[in-house]
């Protein structure tokens, strides 16, 4: 890719465009080459659009992840959490500190006058825990400061869901993410029961009736026996999915691999470009994400908001930045008993990643997707024993091209397709996401 600082040059279809890094701005160019007054003008045009990009949200507590237990009625062969056992196996969190985590919640959401919330429900398998999480919705609700959206979330194996447990979620406002990686070869090959059988035949049931109901969240982890991603796309699509998303194994991924999954998304793209034409709209988050954040202007500082906007609560009431981090030593940062302490460490690291991907790193600086992007995934810098100013050089030039493409999808879409769209995808983002974005 031949990129400028702040600027990206590409062509498509015989036309030339400029993507413009500070205010997300596609412009279509007149020719090969600008001259001086057609510079002045885009240069006008892009200061004028760069005012109206922003930091996304007010980067202060509004979610926790609470880690239920640390049991699963599972064993996946790529699970970064020792078979959902994290480092304490067999630990349950009390009510008593689920409680704690949530008052912790509600009070930063007080303080800082936010109007939504959310708690998102982990393991292990957070289903094997069921009373807890019905105890947990019950006192929240009712003790939600007012006039806040509260959001619930949770991801499962689906290996628990029922018709009860699905009217539940119904009533009180949640977002279902279901882990499967495709078809049942594809999902048999590293999501196993303990005692080594496929578990695509024992979750099929739940999520396809699940699905008539709740707009479940389909998500597959990208492997290296798992590459091709419109195959994943296809199934899902065939179960009903009109949510799916995709996450890489990257503790395991080969590097060569990486490539592959390029050439995957790139064909992925096309296909999802040739689908919105045809008005047959469903969500693929790793795309329709970073086209929300262009529609709206949103620049990111960070990967996510781990450590920012959301931490992860361990069984035991330890607190991390996100669950992947549990019982890591030295990852711990803080204890809900403390909440001083939670209220400084959130500072302390928000002022550790400083103002934007760039400042903290060289590589980011340079790059003309720094603010769609935020950085790398601070768990994957640390599994690779590396830190939030550097890069894994895989993985950026993967991401490079996941945003090339979507550039490229959002210039390709006629503008009459594209309202609706985004209508389509607007009116999702608000219903999954408790009513407002990001």
């Amino acid at each position: 890719m031949a990129a400028k600082t702040d600027r990206f040059y590409f062509k498509l279809d015989g036309q030339n465009y400029l993507f413009h890094r500070d205010s997300f701005s596609i412009l279509k160019l007149p020719g090969k080459t600008i001259s001086a007054s057609e510079e002045k003008r885009l240069s006008n045009i892009l200061k004028k659009e760069e005012g109206k990009a922003r930091t996304v949200g007010k980067l202060t507590l509004r979610t926790v992840a609470l880690n239920l237990t640390n049991n699963c009625n599972f064993a996946c062969d790529y699970c970064f959490a020792n078979h959902g056992r994290y480092d304490k196996p067999g630990l349950c969190m009390s009510k008593e500190i689920a409680i704690k985590a949530i008052d912790l919640l509600f009070e930063n959401i007080s303080r800082n006058h936010q109007k939504r919330a959310a708690i998102a429900f982990f393991g292990g398998e957070p289903l094997l825990a069921w009373d807890l999480i019905k105890t947990i919705v019950v006192y929240a609700k009712k003790n939600k400061p007012k006039g806040v959206r509260l959001k619930f979330l949770i991801t499962t194996n689906a290996s628990l869901l029922n018709k009860d447990k699905i009217d539940f979620f119904n009533k009180n406002n949640f977002s279902v993410m279901v882990s499967i990686d495709g078809p049942r070869k594809v999902n048999d090959a590293n999501r196993k029961l303990p005692n080594g059988e496929g578990s695509y035949d024992l979750i099929i049931p739940q999520i396809i009736e699940a699905n008539k109901s709740i707009p479940l969240t389909f998500r597959a982890t990208v492997t290296n026996n798992n590459l091709d991603l419109i195959r994943i796309i296809d199934h899902f699509r065939q179960l009903g999915a009109k949510i799916i998303t995709f996450g890489l194994d990257n503790n395991n991924l080969k590097k060569e691999n990486y490539k592959k999954i390029m050439k995957s998304y790139k064909k992925l793209a096309n296909k999802y470009c040739q689908d919105i034409m045809k008005g047959n709209f469903y969500e693929i988050t790793n795309f329709t994400e970073i086209l929300l954040q262009i529609v709206f202007k949103e620049k990111k500082i960070s990967h996510c908001n781990a450590g920012l906007s959301y931490l992860g609560v361990a069984a035991d009431g330890s607190m991390y930045k996100c669950p992947r981090f549990t019982g890591i030593p030295g990852h711990k940062f803080a204890h809900i008993k403390n909440w001083k302490e939670v209220a400084e460490r959130l500072g302390a690291f928000k002022s550790e990643l400083r103002e934007n991907a760039g400042a903290r790193n060289t590589h980011c600086s340079q790059c003309p997707f720094m603010f769609l992007c935020g950085g790398l995934c601070h768990y994957d810098l640390f599994q690779k024993g590396k830190d939030d100013s550097d890069i894994i050089e895989e993985q950026c030039l993967l991401r490079k091209k996941i945003y090339l493409e979507v550039i490229k999808l959002y210039a390709k879409i006629p503008e009459d397709v594209k309202k609706d769209f985004f209508l389509y995808l607007t009116d999702s983002f608000q219903e999954q996401r408790g009513g407002e974005k990001s």
